[in-house]
């Protein structure tokens, strides 16, 4: 194999030799090689290798060469002959004075006395400084610290720099001091005037070293100062790199926080090593990134304008609301139809163009026009028009910059999702919220009561005529459903290579109500069990963007979950099944929305209120530990509320099952992490119990524990603060939220053992209250009628059911399941 040999010079210059050797050739040998090579003897001889010092007894193969790689000899006991030939004190002239930028010496006439005298003073120089030099490194080696700082007193001078110089060897003494790791060497050669940048021959900067050899504290003082550089990179590597190859948060969160650092010098293609620092150099680098791109929200827009029909005769006056966060254009007859009973709905992904038409015979002189054309079967176009020429320019703007926000939000998205940064994506999603960005949960949700009180059914004929259709479909669904249930009676198929053929038909079996949500990954809608008229909530995940984003295994874990779980206090699954493109989990529907909707509305909730709803949290968690589940992402938007008042946990992507009672991902909504999650020390049971306590502290206070809309801080307020309860609390609540936010897992209320949660103590804390029978929660919200919304809407869903041609096609396995009611 070739090996690339890296020296220092007799006169200062960094040499390259290569030669070829075998991989068991002793160390001993390789610096007989060596010598006969440069003019190093072997005894003089230090051999580095992959930060490696070579041993002369070890065979070359021991140290994992590879072929071409740089071997590098450091010169010990250095020396200047002094009767050194005329021409070697040329090159000491030279070289000297290159490197140092000292005056040049005096040009004179060959064989003169001038000359000879001038030859012998750098001669001298040259070894005195060099001996000094050689001397003084050794010190630093062994931290000799009275002895350096007595050289560096006697030798700093203007003309020898006895801290930076690096002609010994190709590193100065500061250089050892860092790559040794002697931190009080460091911070008096920096009080000394040591260069913080300055690089060694073979250009690896002073953080470089430090960090290269693992010593951390040296690193944070370098860091610690404004001027680092933190960016430079040498040998392929930056000091980001090798902070994130040896899973070094502390010193990764030092250089992204620090004022040098440049983002744009970032290739996250070549950052890989430990992966919770990945993904923190990840975020804040996208993050720092996107300040400068970031496309602002526009605000949603509404009101009414004059829809031109086909055949350009007509003008209808027609209520149009656009929605930049939910990514849809609707148009209704009026607007007391609204949000419930759309004409159409357009997707902004789906719109092709925005624009103003050339003027035609059909368009009136007073009158200004809008077109925007949207993919649908093919490509279809809208024409709008109005007196005023301004609410023209306010729409085509709006749509515009709405479209282009969409557009950007979904490329986010997808962005992070391939990177699988789960942190970031539920922090980008519904600002911290979950999977799915509820868009109209529930009437209770989206209208109040004057709005709905002027609900109307549109086109009541063509409804009749609907229900007519769908009384025929029902027939023949129940009999499919029949033949069905005889296969499922005593049972919960749980599809795999046997019996795939009895979860071919599902989807047959529900009339599509509604949409009631949407996210990232899929869709969430109102359904009826047609042979039960039951209603429930229908998931549908599109199985291609789960794949290209490599999302299925957080969609297969909520699946595995929901279906060992059985709980009043959870949202339970009644089915999960598949059709070609899609997967879809149908669950108990809650119309009363989530906690986080009540929050907005009420900001805070009084104690009564809070005990109620913490009670049945507890009921809902302590059931998931019997299971061996850690939740880990409590949070309000994750909490519904039932048709009966009651609470239902809901949302198991980020939950993991354990034997072990430790979950080592790192995952969950920044704002409601426990210490040990941020600190990487994996999520117990003890975690669910501090997100219980989050939960509590945020219905009562109207914010999490410790929050700032800065991650940085955020997480620094989680790890160090003190946690601030007001006094206007109880003293017994005040307790509560004091023994559940414990930082440390094993002092929380119930948690000596952090991975088993001893409920028992729990449940005796006197706010609790515990054995009042008490469920219901009153928000002062009247829950929707649901047998008139499923009398009046329908909807389209787009998908079939698998058929006997393609039922083996494109299967998720062991997703199918039916519930035994």
């Amino acid at each position: 194999m070739k090996i690339i040999i890296r020296y220092c010079s007799q006169w200062g210059n960094m040499s390259t030799k290569t030669c070829t050797v075998s991989p068991n050739i002793k160390v001993a040998q390789l610096k007989q090689q060596i010598a006969q090579l440069t003019d190093i003897r072997e005894e003089d001889q230090t051999l580095i290798l992959n930060e490696h010092t070579l041993e002369d007894d070890r065979h070359l193969f021991s140290y994992n060469p590879e072929d071409c790689q740089f071997i590098y000899v450091n010169r010990e006991n250095q020396a200047v002959e002094e009767e050194a030939p005329e021409t070697e004190v040329l090159e000491v002239q030279k070289g000297y004075n290159r490197m140092k930028g000292y005056e040049k010496l005096g040009i004179v006439h060959e064989d003169s006395e001038e000359e000879d005298e001038n030859r012998k003073k750098s001669v001298g120089m040259l070894k005195s400084q060099m001996e000094i030099a050689s001397e003084f490194i050794k010190l630093v080696k062994c931290n000799d610290i009275p002895a350096v700082k007595a050289m560096v007193s006697n030798h700093k001078s203007p003309s020898f720099d006895i801290i930076n110089d690096r002609q010994y060897c190709g590193f100065s003494g500061f250089h050892y001091a860092n790559q040794y790791g002697h931190e009080e060497l460091v911070v008096y050669l920096l009080e000394e005037g040591a260069d913080i940048n300055f690089c060694t021959k073979d250009r690896q900067s002073p953080l470089q070293l430090a960090l290269k050899n693992s010593k951390i504290e040296c690193a944070k003082i370098l860091l610690s100062k404004q001027v680092c550089d933190v960016n430079y990179c040498a040998q392929g590597k930056s000091a980001l790199q090798l902070a994130v190859q040896k899973g070094e948060l502390d010193i990764v969160e030092l250089i992204l926080k620090h004022p040098q650092f440049d983002p744009q010098a970032v290739d996250l293609s070549e950052i890989k090593g430990d992966q919770h620092a990945t993904q923190l150099v990840t975020y804040h680098c996208q993050q720092k990134l996107n300040k400068a791109q970031e496309v602002v929200k526009p605000k949603a827009q509404k009101g009414y304008i004059k829809k031109v029909n086909v055949m350009k005769f007509f003008h209808y006056k027609r209520y149009l609301t656009l929605d930049p966060e939910a990514g849809t254009l609707c148009r209704y007859k009026t607007e007391s139809d609204c949000p419930l009973n759309p004409i159409e709905t357009i997707a902004l992904s789906n719109i092709v163009t925005v624009w103003n038409p050339k003027r035609e015979w059909y368009m009136k002189s007073d009158h200004e026009y809008l077109s925007v054309s949207f993919k649908k079967s093919g490509v279809e176009i809208l024409l709008f028009c109005s007196k005023s020429k301004s609410t023209i320019l306010s729409w085509k703007k709006s749509l515009e910059d709405s479209i282009l926000y969409y557009k950007e939000t979904e490329r986010k998205i997808a962005q992070l999702s391939i990177q699988g940064d789960i942190m970031a994506l539920n922090q980008y999603i519904g600002n911290g919220g979950g999977q799915f960005n509820i868009i109209a949960d529930s009437r209770c949700q989206s209208l109040n009561d004057q709005a709905a009180q002027n609900l109307k059914v549109e086109a009541q004929q063509v409804q009749d005529q609907l229900q007519q259709l769908q009384q025929q479909q029902q027939q023949q669904q129940q009999q499919q459903q029949q033949q069905q249930q005889s296969a499922v009676k005593n049972h919960s198929p749980v599809e795999g290579n046997h019996g795939i053929e009895q979860c071919k038909q599902y989807l047959i079996n529900y009339t599509i109500i509604k949409q009631i949500g949407q996210g990232a990954f899929g869709k969430v809608f109102l359904v009826k069990y047609n042979p039960t008229n039951q209603v429930y909530a229908m998931k549908q995940l599109n199985k291609r963007k789960l794949l290209q984003k490599k999302q299925v295994k957080f969609a297969v874990t909520e699946c595995d979950i929901l279906k060992q779980v059985d709980s009043p206090y959870i949202v339970n699954l009644f089915q999960s099944f598949q059709t070609l493109n899609n997967l879809y989990l149908v669950m108990d529907y809650c119309g009363g929305g989530d906690l986080s909707f009540h929050l907005y509305k009420h900001k805070t909730f009084n104690e009564a209120t809070c005990k109620i709803i913490i009670r049945q949290l507890m009921k809902a968690v302590e059931y998931l530990h019997s299971k061996d589940i850690i939740y880990r992402d409590l949070k309000p938007e994750n909490v519904l509320i039932d048709n009966d008042s009651k609470i239902k946990l809901v949302d198991f992507g980020l939950s993991k099952q354990t034997e072990i009672g430790k979950a080592r991902t790192f995952c969950g909504s920044p704002a409601y992490l426990a210490p040990e999650v941020l600190s990487q020390k994996g999520a117990v049971q003890a975690t669910d119990v501090y997100g219980i306590g989050t939960v509590l502290y945020e219905l009562l206070i109207g914010e999490p524990p410790y929050f700032s809309e800065d991650l940085d801080t955020l997480y620094n307020n989680i790890r160090n603060d003190n946690l601030e309860i007001p006094t206007r609390l109880s003293k017994p609540c005040q307790s509560l939220l004091q023994s559940l936010l414990q930082k440390e897992a094993n002092k929380r209320i119930g948690c000596k053992i952090p991975s088993q949660v001893n409920w028992s103590i729990i449940k005796q804390h006197e706010w609790l209250d515990w054995d009042n029978p008490q469920e219901k929660v009153n928000f002062g919200l009247t829950q929707e009628n649901l047998a008139n919304v499923v009398k009046n809407y329908t909807h389209n869903l787009g998908d079939t059911d698998y058929t006997d041609e393609n039922y083996k096609l494109n299967r998720i396995v062991g997703w199918t399941f039916v519930r035994v009611v």
